[in-house]
């Protein structure tokens, strides 16, 4: 079983870091999943309108389980934004997540 990866913590350091936008926890999340992550992104202006965001995060990825992640991410269909992290994304993972249009970061903000 995943453990519970700091996400919010990674996301609300990049948001600082960038000044770009703040971040909360969604109201709209379902009942928390260990791997998945509801927040609500507040961009500042001029930037647009606040959206959500779902985040699945893994301890490890693999090409193979890569793919995996991009069906399921580009499987949704409301308006929620999806995205993928992990601490550390290789090269490798990264080009098929850039390739397949899948958001990603890492631990570092990548």
């Amino acid at each position: 079983m995943e453990h519970v990866l700091p996400v919010s913590e990674w996301l609300g350091r990049i948001a600082r870091e960038s000044g770009a936008f703040h971040i909360y926890d969604s109201p709209r999340a379902p009942r928390p999943k260990p791997i998945h992550h509801h927040f609500t992104v507040v961009p500042n202006p001029p930037a647009g309108p606040p959206f959500e965001l779902h985040v699945e995060a893994r301890r490890r990825i693999s090409p193979q389980i890569a793919l995996d992640v991009v069906q399921r991410l580009r499987a949704g269909t409301d308006d929620t934004v999806r995205a993928f992290c992990c601490p550390i994304i290789s090269p490798r993972v990264a080009t098929m997540f850039r390739e397949a249009q899948v958001s990603y970061f890492d631990a570092d903000g990548n």
